[in-house]
Order: structure tokens, then sequence, then C-alpha cells
């Protein structure tokens, strides 16, 4: 059957079959479809059939964050601060931007490193011959460190489905989220809650660090036998606290 569409001028039906997006219900006709001004075409299997028509040539952009070389002279061995989970490999550690040192026992062998320079963020304007969604307004995908993004997605979300949640996707850094939230979305919560005595557990015994702040809590990992993951100031005064 040869692909017709009824749109609005300036729209066209040249999108990639990955990238329909439904126009219609289960059954419909190809009348009814090209009524309502969708495409029809029925010549790939498994993708809608009628489908939004796009406007041709909308901009998109690709972000990419370029880690500096951590450095992983931390002192004294015993200060290492984890990076990883149990059995992680040399390989996964260093490809989260870690240190790796198995050369001591008794102690952390894939640990954060001191970063002298931030992150180098990246956002490419590019053009496609069609699209289904305008972005008209890009986040600033500038969050900082990595480790720092907070999910806006879910396991296996499309970089299209990404954006069109007004979202910033970066899939060149391994375990982090790849969909997250841009920097002036989501403003981070307030972590001062007074002395580290004073924190209320926001997670669970093994939680990640991204997991804590998917959960909108704070995390600080530089005090022990506190909670790391807790939960923010909710706006109380930290005036009378006892120290």
């Amino acid at each position: 059957m040869v692909r017709r569409c009824s749109v609005a001028a300036g729209a066209t039906c040249g999108i990639l079959p990955q990238e329909r997006v439904n126009c219609g219900h289960n059954g419909i006709w190809k009348s009814a479809c090209e009524s309502k001004g969708c495409c029809w075409d029925t010549t790939v299997r498994d993708v809608p059939w009628c489908f939004k028509a796009g406007t041709a040539a909308e901009p998109s952009t690709t972000t990419t964050t370029v880690l500096p070389d951590p450095n992983c002279d931390v002192g004294d061995p015993k200060n290492r601060v984890d990076c990883s989970h149990p059995g992680v490999n040399e390989r996964t550690c260093r490809a989260k931007g870690c240190c790796w040192d198995s050369s001591i026992l008794g102690v952390k062998w894939c640990f954060r490193g001191v970063y002298a320079a931030t992150p180098t963020v990246t956002t490419t304007l590019t053009t496609t011959t069609a699209t289904t969604t305008a972005y008209s307004e890009q986040p600033d995908c500038d969050v900082g460190h990595p480790t720092k993004r907070i999910d806006c997605g879910y396991p296996g979300i499309r970089p299209d489905a990404c954006r069109q949640r007004k979202c910033c996707w970066d899939d060149s850094i391994r375990g982090v989220p790849w969909c997250f939230y841009g920097a002036e979305v989501r403003p981070g919560p307030n972590c001062d809650v007074g002395p580290p005595s004073k924190r209320v557990d926001c997670g669970y015994p093994g939680i990640a660090e991204y997991t804590c702040r998917q959960r909108r809590c704070c995390w600080d990992e530089s005090v022990l036998d506190v909670p790391w993951c807790y939960h923010p100031n909710s706006g109380r005064s930290l005036n009378n606290t006892p120290v």
C-alpha cells in the first residue's frame, strides 16, 4: 500500500518508523486517520500505522559530558571513599570516572578521586529531516558531575522520548542516568539540616547516590556513622539547634 497523508501545510509524514507517535486507536481505518490530519502507512510492521505528522528541519540537541582525569592521590589509603559496589571490576570502575588500585588489601580498590576541574559539557545543535516535536525551549544540561543527575525517564527510554519530556540526554557515561533533568528544572533540596546527628534517613542500606537523589534527598558520605542519604531541611529554623 502506498503511503498517503492529508496533513497541514508545512508538515511531513517522513518520520522514521521508530520515531512515530500514535495518532489513532486500535483498528482505526485509513479514512478516519487521515480525517484527523494524521499520516497513514501500513508498509512497516510493529509500529503505528496511523501516526502524527512532523515538521521538517526541526532542531534537536545532543549533550556530551567529558570527565576530567581524576587525581587519585587521596593520601592515606584508609581515607578512600568507595566509588562503586562490591565485586566491581577495574573496567567498570574506570568507566564511572573513578580511581582503581588493587595493590593494597583491606581498603577500597575502586574509590573517588579528587577532581581539579569541572566536567566539560558540550551541546551540539543538529537538524533532522523530520520530527514529531518542536523543542522550543532547551534545558540547561550542565548539572555538574554526572553523579548529580536526577533520572527523568524510565528503563529503555529513547532519546526522542526523553527530549519530549523537556529533559537532557547524554549516553556517553555508564552508571548514571542518560535521560536526566536539566539544572533549572528541579532545584536541589536544602541539605543544611544542622549537625549530622540530626539527619533523618531517606534511603536503605547500600543505596546508590543517584538513587538517593532521585528521591529528592540529600547525599553526603563525608561523615561516618550517620545516614549518607537523608531528608532535606523542610524549612525549619536551625538557629536554636544544639551542636
